[in-house]
């Protein structure tokens, strides 16, 4: 249900302050050029993880950022899970996985490490 929630973690009332604040500065991060990571999001941050902690988030977004652009860039795709639409474009589909724990643990890897690595697990 979490996870399912992802997208909507903004009105969504299952994410603690903690996991709200990480959310928050991730999503800052990844899109800079856009957010210019405001001071908000920083001082939540602050206020809910130690100063090892928010640099070690901000290492841990980093990383997750440029390996998602490196995918990207070199257009990878999960040999097994990607699928391409008519117009050749990709997507993941969880049906392809085992089981939900499987799925859930390569979105958790591939998506939000960041935020969950520091907030909490990914469940």
């Amino acid at each position: 249900m979490r996870l399912l929630m992802l997208d909507a973690w903004r009105e969504s009332s299952v994410y603690t302050d903690r996991e709200r604040a990480a959310l928050a500065w991730t999503e800052a991060l990844t899109l800079v050029a856009d957010t210019g990571a405001p001071n908000e999001d920083y001082e939540q941050a602050k206020k809910q993880f130690s100063e090892t902690e928010v640099v070690n988030l901000a290492f841990s977004i980093g990383a997750i950022n440029i390996w998602n652009r490196l995918q990207i860039a070199s257009r990878a795709a999960h040999p097994v899970a990607a699928r391409r639409f008519h117009d050749g474009s990709l997507f993941y589909n969880p049906k392809d996985y085992d089981n939900e724990t499987s799925f859930v643990n390569a979105v958790c890897i591939g998506i939000s490490l960041p935020a969950w690595h520091l907030a909490g697990d990914c469940r």
